[in-house]
């Protein structure tokens, strides 16, 4: 899925230590959106050093984030990016 991320807009990026999820980070922190990421536990560093909080990183290698990211719903628009 490709996504066009918008300011407060929550944006789902997988793979967020890989090289296009890095860039889709920087992408959503330039036009102001929320970033939520999945990665492995031993690339978590990565993920936070590129200024995504550590409540909002989850293990790639869960289903656990599945969960979350539909119960923290709040009715705003979520654009996903599957990297």
């Amino acid at each position: 899925v490709c996504a066009h991320p918008h300011a407060g807009e929550r944006v789902l990026v997988h793979a967020a230590a890989g090289g296009v999820g890095q860039a889709a980070i920087s992408v959503c922190h330039h036009v102001g959106a929320e970033v939520y990421a999945t990665t492995s536990k031993a690339k978590r560093g990565v993920v936070e050093a590129l200024g995504v909080p550590a409540s909002r990183i989850f293990d790639s290698r869960s289903t656990a984030w599945w969960v979350l990211s539909v119960d923290e719903g709040d009715g705003r628009q979520r654009s996903l990016v599957g990297c």
